[in-house]
């Protein structure tokens, strides 16, 4: 191969190689972008569907926290407690009265009076042992406690510790709102949560109501406690039917209640499954939110944050691995004084689908293009082979070139007949011998393009299929 011919070989090869480069970083660009516009429309799609769940979920909250207020608010609770408590209070009044008369009437000295009568509070119960009473004296801010039926350790002293700051929903100390409400007005009602077991490491939060009323005769303020169970239970029960009936989308999503009971939280509500209610999921089934648990992981959340999203993947148990097998968003929020996580929980199998799509018809654009870059990379590589021709054609069989081509070469070009000078050939010659060899490179081509026509139909079948 002489100089020039080299020479030309060179050129194309680097314009080939050029291409080649071009179209590779080009179908990586393409490829790059159309994946990331799919990876910003599916998290947009996810922050909408957040969005929602979370506006959902506030929704039933201040409907669950008005029920619980409403149960547990000063005024409702003297509206409901007040005769009640009263006629309670009274059997302990009656007591104290009748050992203040015979002090009064010199028929007991008032030290044992007092004595007698504090030693016969202590000894009253009611509703199975769970009713109580107390009586302080009036000293301020604190008052002194005298008889302590349900903490005779603080009997003497005086409770102004921190772990008294219960009352008011202020943080007031529970004896100093018993004085208050007692000196001020003669009797009344001081509301205040009480921690109470919840189950192993844990307390939840429960209202209760005491009554008071300042017995004038010896400065002495007598209580009772009413634990509110029934007035609690009966707004529970009602919060629970009301969130067990909401549906989202059609049924495909709704919501759920969960205590926080660790390390799994019990199912308060679930309608999807109402035979797991006031239960604990433990199926490997539920371990779908990384590995752990969606509830535990709900949960978690919640003592974490207050509230949140988890996006999990969840299948139907009986389904098959892949067919049924669906993207899920759960929205939870926390519930502290309830001790209760209240979530909305959705269904992404649209999202999905429509990921779906837009990878398959990334695919096949792909496709598309690497069938366009073919064709043109054919068409360049046809033009080289037509200027190779020529010029090899003028090389060969110009004056004082070697002889014929050597075997296996392009298809020589004829030799010059009569009439032909300086070994010139006629341009019909050339032609003819460059259609030859370019004919069959055509062929070829054509054969790669029908293949990669084949592999897009089928893409495309699989799209549709999906």
């Amino acid at each position: 191969m002489n100089a020039e011919k080299k020479l030309l070989v060179l050129s194309l090869s680097l314009i080939a190689v050029s291409f080649a480069v071009s179209i590779v970083f080009s179908f990586k660009d393409v490829k790059t972008d159309g994946e990331e516009k799919i990876k910003q429309y599916q998290e947009a799609e996810i922050s909408k569907t957040k969005s929602r769940l979370k506006v959902l979920v506030d929704v039933v909250y201040t409907s669950v926290d008005a029920d619980f207020k409403g149960a547990t608010s000063r005024d409702n609770l003297a509206l409901n407690y007040s005769r009640p408590a009263g006629d309670i209070l009274d059997i302990a009044l009656d007591r104290l009265r009748y050992y203040a008369g015979l002090a009064a009437s010199g028929k007991m000295p008032a030290a044992e009076a007092r004595k007698r009568a504090e030693d016969e509070i202590r000894s009253l119960r009611y509703a199975g042992g769970a009713g109580f009473f107390w009586i302080t004296d009036t000293t301020a801010p604190v008052p002194r406690v005298l008889v302590h039926t349900a903490y005779p350790g603080i009997e003497g002293s005086i409770p102004a510790g921190e772990e008294w700051n219960l009352a008011l929903g202020n943080g007031t100390n529970v004896f100093a709102a018993f004085r208050e409400v007692a000196v001020g007005g003669g009797e009344g009602f001081v509301d205040y949560i009480r921690p109470e077991p919840a189950g192993e490491d844990t307390t939840v939060d429960v209202p209760r109501l005491a009554y008071v009323r300042l017995f004038k005769d010896w400065g002495w303020i007598v209580g009772t406690d009413i634990l509110l169970d029934k007035s609690l239970e009966d707004m529970k029960g009602k919060s629970m039917s009301f969130v067990r009936k909401i549906k989202i989308d059609g049924g495909q999503g709704g919501f759920f209640i969960t205590d926080k009971e660790l390390p799994l939280p019990k199912l308060l509500v679930y309608p999807h499954k109402p035979a797991l209610e006031g239960r604990a999921p433990t199926g490997p089934e539920y371990n779908v939110a990384g590995g752990q648990n969606i509830f535990a992981a709900s949960l978690n959340l919640c003592l974490q944050q207050g509230e949140g999203p988890v996006v999990y993947k969840w299948r139907e148990p009986g389904s098959s691995r892949k067919a049924g097998q669906q993207s899920r968003m759960t929205y939870v929020k926390l519930h502290e004084p309830l001790g209760w996580v209240i979530g909305a929980d959705v269904s992404l199998g649209g999202l999905d689908k429509e990921v779906a799509q837009r990878k398959g018809a990334l695919r096949s654009r792909l496709l598309w293009f690497v069938l366009k870059m073919s064709g043109l990379g054919a068409a360049v590589l046809i033009l080289g082979a037509i200027v190779i021709n020529f010029f090899e054609g003028r090389i060969l069989h110009a004056p004082g070139a070697a002889g014929a081509s050597a075997p296996g070469a392009v298809t020589p070009i004829p030799p010059a007949g009569d009439g032909q000078k300086d070994g010139a050939r006629a341009p019909e010659d050339i032609v003819d011998a460059v259609a030859r060899n370019v004919g069959n490179m055509i062929e070829e081509q054509k054969k790669l393009l029908d293949t990669l026509a084949g592999l897009k139909k089928k893409e495309e079948g699989k799209n549709k299929k999906e």
